[in-house]
């Protein structure tokens, strides 16, 4: 399946069209994950039929890839995502920082 990725909520700090993790016991800043190249990005993508996902993967391995279809699709940009999807993002960002 191809996704394309969108930026829903606009420029946001970061790598992602959502957000940059890292191990915070590693590294104290973003700029510091960044240099050792050492972080999660996790865009916004949709697929052909408009259907909003989180793509995330580990800076060191591109190419692996996890989704996380939105259970809530009309969010309201600005407002931020549901905290269930926000929170299953995580837990998956997590599993790539911890595996990378």
């Amino acid at each position: 399946m191809a996704y394309t990725k969108i930026a829903p909520m606009g420029n946001v700090t970061g790598h992602g069209t959502f957000d940059t993790f890292w191990n915070t016991d590693n590294y104290k800043t973003l700029e510091e994950a960044t240099e050792k190249k050492d972080y999660v990005v996790v865009d916004f993508v949709e697929d052909d039929k408009k259907i909003i996902y989180f793509e995330m993967y580990h800076i060191k391995n591109p190419e692996t890839k996890l989704y996380h279809r939105l259970m809530i699709q009309h969010f309201v940009p600005g407002l931020g995502v549901d905290a269930w999807d926000d929170y299953e993002m995580a837990k998956l960002a997590q599993k790539l920082i911890e595996r990378d």
